[in-house]
């Protein structure tokens, strides 16, 4: 059985697992587990003070840390930030113009992007305590650093990828 890295319940016991490492391999994972009447829950580092990290019988475990590249960290050009235009638009408001896009896949932890952004001298305004969560987990949960002027980490979100129940890719 699988156990929770938080060490709050016992074992989890799911009807089935997949280990994906492409978006490709979480769409064929979807539509085996709907071919199947399993439910379909997706699971990092498995830690989560709530059952969000619990995949029980009837459900596939559907675990992306393979999928674990900081594919990108582009800062907009100076043109496009003197003018607020270009790939400036689409930052994060509260970021600001001037902020960086990073594109990551879910299984990304935060000690790994935390490393990535401190590489080029980036950071976040505040982290939360937990590094070992996956970006996408810490996101799903609403997970966020010690201040309330910097909100959580999805609200820094400016867009993403979902496979969704059907295995279609919005």
């Amino acid at each position: 059985p699988l156990s929770d890295a938080s060490a709050t319940r016992g074992p989890a016991a799911p009807s089935a697992a997949a280990r994906c490492v492409s978006e490709a391999e979480v769409v064929a994972a979807v539509h085996a587990a709907r071919a199947h009447g399993l439910r379909v829950r997706p699971v990092g580092m498995n830690h989560s003070w709530s059952a969000a990290a619990s995949a029980t019988a009837g459900a596939l475990r559907l675990d992306t840390r393979g999928m674990d590249a900081v594919l990108a960290i582009n800062r907009p050009p100076v043109a496009a930030i003197n003018r607020r235009a270009g790939p400036a638009a689409a930052v994060n408001r509260r970021a600001g113009p001037a902020a960086a896009v990073v594109v990551v896949q879910p299984g990304v932890t935060l000690y790994s992007l935390r490393r990535a952004l401190a590489a080029r001298g980036l950071t976040l305004g505040s982290w939360p305590a937990l590094l070992g969560q996956t970006v996408a987990g810490a996101v799903g949960t609403g997970s966020h650093g010690s201040g309330s002027r910097d909100g959580s980490l999805s609200g820094l979100m400016v867009g993403g990828r979902m496979v969704l129940s059907s295995g279609e890719v919005v």
